[in-house]
């Protein structure tokens, strides 16, 4: 339910910005929704992560559950959001300042519902796959599975951090 909630957030901020400066104001919706396809494939990294350490353990080629290359995986997503959002936020807060008319605001939002409806829609199922694919993880048998994914778990969470911050 939070990642909704994030990704709902990102989503409202997206049409948020379609109020802000044309030149800029078309460029921040259009920063918003590649950070959010940025952010998508981050998650779509780590899921690979997780099912690669699956695979090796049910394989043999492990004897525990290696989830080190997920949680740095976690960390790429956590940079993204870290870097991109700040920027983003930035000059956020510079277009708000600005006056925009309730039809150019209309217009934006138009003219860019189709890309924030599909850079949101692949960022949730994403994020259910990683949740689906974490699920997996911990019923592997693993001796150290529920360890390795709580921990994963927690990286991640502090990975989206930073996407929580600009959605409020």
């Amino acid at each position: 339910m939070k990642r909704f909630s994030i990704a709902c957030g990102i989503l409202s901020l997206c049409f948020v910005l379609a109020g802000c400066e044309s030149n800029s104001r078309e460029g921040l919706i259009d920063d918003t929704v590649g950070m959010m396809n940025t952010a998508a494939g981050n998650i779509g990294n780590i899921k690979k992560s997780v099912d690669d350490a699956v695979s090796n353990y049910k394989s043999g080629k492990t004897q525990k559950l290696d989830l080190s290359e997920a949680i740095k995986a976690t960390d790429k997503l956590k940079e993204t959001g870290a870097k991109t959002t700040i920027e983003i936020k930035a000059r956020i807060d510079i277009a708000k300042a600005q006056q925009i008319s309730d039809q150019e605001r209309s217009t934006y939002a138009e003219n860019k519902q189709e890309a924030l409806n599909a850079a949101f829609k692949l960022l949730l199922t994403k994020q259910d796959d990683l949740r689906k694919a974490m699920d997996a993880a911990r019923k592997c048998g693993a001796p150290n599975a529920a360890q390795a994914v709580d921990e994963l778990h927690r990286k991640y969470v502090e990975a989206e951090s930073p996407f929580e911050a600009i959605a409020r």
